[in-house]
């Protein structure tokens, strides 16, 4: 009888310790789930929110100037939806921005952001805005979407083609497109980069 109860006690003990056990180790595999759960949404949620953009940072880095060159895009193509609805001729008087500006150049730099808001406040309202609709003075300049779009690419490219050596895509292309130009103008072929002897275009 009496070892017939140890044999009991211990089983119970053994029984006890293992069902502990069990517990901590699902407690300690939820635990670790649920905390590599949390740790997945929060790195999902930093790739798909937007990065924030540096309010006083100046475009002087790719992340910086990704971030205004977008919000730079938006700005122009708003500025071309809403021209068309303020004062074609500008109203304001003749030296406004001299009296609005400081009279000797600023010791720093000022943010980008900044300068995006003096562009609002002074620049836009000293404007004649000939991208307007109303705007049939002089000549119309329109400068298409696409070609902003180009400027900018130009621009960002960096290139100079005042030789082969130099860009020599950049010296084809030009070479390329003034042929284009003179054929299309229906010049003679002495104008055309291929024509042999003087003039024409050379590398």
């Amino acid at each position: 009888g009496g070892l017939r109860a140890d044999w009991i006690l211990f089983g119970r003990t053994t029984m006890a310790k293992v069902s502990v056990g069990a517990r901590q180790l699902q407690i300690a595999t939820f635990g670790g789930v649920g905390l590599l759960s949390a740790l997945g949404v929060l790195y999902w949620r930093s790739r798909s929110r937007p990065l924030k953009r540096k309010v006083d940072a100046d475009p002087t880095d790719a992340e910086d100037f990704e971030a205004w060159g977008k919000e730079l895009l938006t700005w122009i193509a708003n500025y071309r939806k809403r021209c068309t609805d303020l004062p074609v001729l500008s109203t304001v008087k003749p030296n406004y921005l001299r009296d609005a500006l400081p009279e000797t150049a600023p010791a720093k730099g000022e943010t980008w952001g900044r300068i995006m808001g003096d562009l609002e406040t002074s620049i836009v309202p000293g404007l004649t805005h000939w991208e307007s609709r109303k705007f049939f003075a002089y000549f119309k300049p329109h400068a298409s979407y696409p070609a902003v779009l180009g400027e900018l690419l130009c621009a960002g490219l960096n290139v100079m083609g005042f030789d082969w050596i130099a860009s020599p895509a950049c010296t084809e292309l030009e070479v390329v497109t003034l042929d284009w130009l003179a054929k299309f103008l229906n010049l003679p072929p002495k104008f055309y980069s291929c024509a042999p002897g003087p003039g024409g275009g050379g590398l």
